[in-house]
């Protein structure tokens, strides 16, 4: 039994000691490598604010429980998009989908009828009566929510449902 032990004792300290030689090595090769490195450059860089024109507003919309979102001067679509589905869902709107976007200096806004909330239109407009106009389509339709991007305008999320007023 004493054979097994310090065969094993000395197979741990043959691994230990080849580890702690790559260990030194490495940290000399990273002391060396590191003299005259730049920098590393951020994987994922934050991005700044984005100029004016760069901004953009989206509503979401779940027609199975009436619910939607809207995301207002995003930096990008994406941004605006994922912002509002996010919205819509944290709200308790199932399958919820993007229904329209407004870039700068415009406005989009969603009109869903009041009895049959499977029927809604989006308008985009260069402001909210213009929006809500190109929106409301048929006897029944109403305007649900507006959503318009503004120069240097703060980022904001909406919600509500139809026929209730919203929250943000």
């Amino acid at each position: 039994m004493t054979t097994n032990r310090t065969k094993t004792s000395l197979g741990r300290r043959m691994t230990a000691g080849a580890l702690l030689a790559g260990a030194i090595a490495a940290g000399g090769l990273s002391a060396a490598a590191t003299a005259g490195a730049r920098p590393p450059i951020n994987p994922v860089p934050i991005p700044p604010r984005p100029a004016a024109g760069d901004q953009t507003s989206t509503i979401a919309y779940s027609p199975e429980t009436g619910i939607w979102a809207s995301w207002t001067n995003a930096p990008s679509t994406q941004n605006a998009d994922f912002a509002a589905l996010n919205v819509c869902q944290d709200r308790n709107g199932t399958h919820c989908s993007v229904t329209g976007r407004a870039g700068m200096n415009q406005c989009v806004a969603l009109a869903v009828d009041a009895v049959n909330w499977n029927l809604w239109n989006t308008g985009i407009g260069s402001n909210v009566v213009d929006a809500e106009t190109a929106a409301v389509q048929g006897p029944n339709s109403r305007i649900a929510t507006v959503a318009c991007t503004t120069p240097n305008g703060a980022r904001a999320g909406f919600s509500g449902k139809v026929n209730e007023p919203q929250v943000s």
